[in-house]
């Protein structure tokens, strides 16, 4: 490759040198005294510029360059004038200079290219990113080249970054998307596309690629968790939503997306995030919901109210059933455990909590216990409750009680009735048996009485 370079510029320094010739400026007269004096204060502040700069003919010779260009190419500036700018460009990089230099002299605005330059002597290999301009003769153009190694060492380093963080997030099943919201290109990788039955080349790096499979009732969440991370109402957000599949299946996702650049307004330039697959643990979490429900609708069913209580929340769930027994209706009693404990009768409340702390104390699996509370008309009404732990942290702390509530009111009426009339009996008989005790103790003393004058007779 160096021979046959070598070869063409010989062939060309013929050519070179006329070109050269040409840009040369003609033998001042003594009355051009003033346009060399300007000529020269251009040269000087040409090398003056902090950038490599150069003058190029058709072929790509250089025809003319600043003092930076010459270290640029590390090559003395008499050697350098009418070798062609190539000789110095990589062997991977030449067709991009050609291409490069085709469009600019065919006058289109592609006008920067970005090549490698081979290492020299005393420097190692540059990247470098060339932009050219063609004068107005039409058979040069000036160029300015910028060296941006360092750029794309840190390009590279960034990239190599990336993809490994990519990986990672990859290696535990998640599959990343990457949204560049100034170009509007939003890139899905390999493990996003498989999570949805699809290969690399079927599905676009676009936007509307999300959201034309993402589940019609699911699209109003996705649309406004879009909104909030592109107003800057959070940097962070994490949302559940049904996506197509290729074979028509819907599939639960856990979508994240955070915002990792923005411009100085604040508007996101790049959001990153990952999708997850949690199809299985929704299944899961619908089966454990319908079983909750069959068994609650058959405690309801046998007259039983039913108490569900996050301790972690704080939030209690009350069934429809454990309302209609206080003569509440569905809407009239919150999840708040308060709707529970503000109702029970002051003398109940002290053996209610010493029964609830048993359970959460883990010194009882569950317990049960008799008490009043309050109804929507102002009765009290008599209850027979229990509780009963379901679940802890593995280190025991308890995270949920559940239990019911049943109405013993009539039970307690015909318990307090059946009381009062065995009191009332038992009065009944000790004032029989004392009837009985004055009437024995009569008729004792009659009939002494009367045996008195017949033991005189």
């Amino acid at each position: 490759m160096d021979k046959q370079r070598r070869a063409d510029d010989g062939d060309t320094n013929g050519s070179a040198k006329k070109e050269a010739m040409q840009q040369q400026p003609p033998v001042s007269a003594p009355d051009d005294g003033a346009r060399e004096t300007s000529l020269k204060r251009s040269t000087d502040l040409l090398d003056l510029a902090p950038v490599a700069y150069f003058i190029f003919g058709r072929a790509g010779t250089i025809l003319q360059s600043n003092f930076r260009g010459t270290n640029l190419l590390d090559c003395p500036a008499a050697r350098l004038q009418g070798k062609k700018f190539g000789t110095f460009v990589s062997a991977d990089s030449l067709p991009v200079f050609d291409a490069f230099l085709q469009r600019v002299f065919a006058g289109r605005n592609e006008n920067t290219c970005e090549v490698t330059l081979l290492p020299m002597h005393q420097r190692p290999q540059l990247a470098v990113q060339i932009e050219a301009a063609i004068d107005t003769t039409g058979q040069t153009c000036s160029a300015v080249v910028l060296d941006i190694t360092e750029r794309k060492c840190m390009e590279a380093t960034l990239r190599q970054s990336e993809e490994r963080w990519k990986f990672a997030l990859e290696g535990t099943g998640d599959g990343v998307w990457d949204w560049n919201v100034r170009t509007g290109e939003l890139a899905y990788s390999t493990r996003w596309k498989e999570m949805l039955g699809h290969t690399d080349e079927e599905i676009p790096d676009l936007p509307e690629e999300w959201f034309k499979r993402v589940h019609p009732d699911d699209l109003s969440i996705a649309g406004t968790n879009q909104k909030n991370l592109l107003d800057g109402k959070t940097t962070t957000t994490a949302i559940e939503l049904r996506m197509r599949c290729k074979d028509g299946r819907w599939k639960w996702i856990l979508a994240r997306g955070m915002v990792v650049s923005r411009d100085a307004s604040g508007k996101p330039l790049r959001i990153v995030g990952t999708n997850s697959d949690i199809s299985e643990r929704r299944y899961m979490e619908d089966a454990i919901r319908q079983n909750e429900e069959r068994w609650v609708l058959a405690l309801e069913a046998a007259g039983l109210g039913v108490w569900d209580s996050n301790l972690l929340t704080g939030e209690t769930t009350y069934s429809k059933r454990w309302k209609d027994i206080l003569g509440f209706a569905e809407g009239e009693i919150g999840n708040a455990s308060s709707e529970w404990m503000t109702r029970i009768h002051p003398e109940d409340m002290p053996s209610v909590i010493e029964s609830f702390q048993q359970v959460l104390d883990l010194k009882k699996p569950s317990d049960s216990i008799e008490f009043r509370m309050l109804c929507k008309d102002g009765r009290w009404k008599w209850i027979y409750g229990t509780g009963m732990l379901v679940g802890c942290e593995a280190s025991g702390k308890p995270l949920r009680i559940i239990g019911t509530n049943s109405d013993i009111d009539q039970r307690k009426q015909i318990e307090e009735n059946l009381c009062m009339t065995m009191i009332e009996l038992e009065g009944r008989r000790r004032e029989a048996q004392s009837l009985a005790e004055m009437k024995s103790h009569f008729l004792n003393a009659a009939s002494h009485d009367l045996r008195q004058p017949l033991y005189a007779a």
